[in-house]
């Protein structure tokens, strides 16, 4: 047992698959949150380019998606 406790032969292999899982994680969690950000932006961007004058509402019916 006291063989099996001080070999460290996989503990490179496991760090480096929990790393990996958290660096997934956090660039998914990013890429959720960027992308409603952007979508935000771009229904706000085309609802004032398809407005008819620069100070006229645009049409509540146009959507982004």
């Amino acid at each position: 047992m006291k063989h099996f406790l001080h070999d460290e032969s996989g503990q490179a292999v496991v760090e480096y698959v929990l790393i990996l899982a958290v660096v997934v994680s956090i660039v998914s969690i990013m890429a959720s949150s960027f992308r409603k950000v952007l979508f935000k932006f771009w229904a706000l961007l085309s609802k004032d380019i398809t407005a008819g004058c620069p100070g006229c509402a645009a049409d509540p019916n146009i959507r982004a998606r």
